[in-house]
């Protein structure tokens, strides 16, 4: 639970998604980290669930089940970036649909609307589009 990995942004997503458009969406958030008890407090539905640190055996398992995996990687203020998240790669491999950031090296495997969806950095809206639009295809 760093700024780079832009889980804020995701959760303000879904809030949106579940409180405000009434979809039926889980979020399931792995990891841990400084972040995490303002993540806990940006928390506004029952919806989203914070798992704690899993194993990679764990997270593969928790990436087959899926109807999706979102990234919604970013730059941080102080300029710092993610690289490809191998998560990416994995969902890929487990056929997971991807929607990501276009953000430094993801674009390199999530090409828009061919083998995800982009979206920009910090982009609520953009996630919420995107999120809507794997989960009705």
């Amino acid at each position: 639970m760093v700024e780079k990995k832009g889980y804020s942004y995701l959760v303000k997503a879904v809030n949106n998604l579940v409180n405000r458009d009434q979809l039926d969406i889980k979020l399931e958030i792995a990891g841990d980290g400084p972040l995490l008890g303002r993540l806990k407090e940006e928390i506004k539905t029952d919806n989203i669930t914070l798992l704690g640190s899993i194993n990679n055996k764990e997270t593969l398992n928790l990436i087959q089940s899926a109807s999706i995996l979102v990234a919604p990687s970013i730059s941080t203020k102080s300029g710092l970036k993610e690289g490809l998240p191998t998560v990416i790669l994995e969902s890929m491999m487990l056929e997971t649909p991807v929607v990501a950031t276009n953000h430094s090296g993801i674009p390199e495997v999530v090409i828009n609307n061919e083998t995800g969806l982009l979206v920009g950095e910090k982009n609520v809206e953009e996630l919420e589009i995107a999120i809507k639009k794997v989960l009705d295809d």
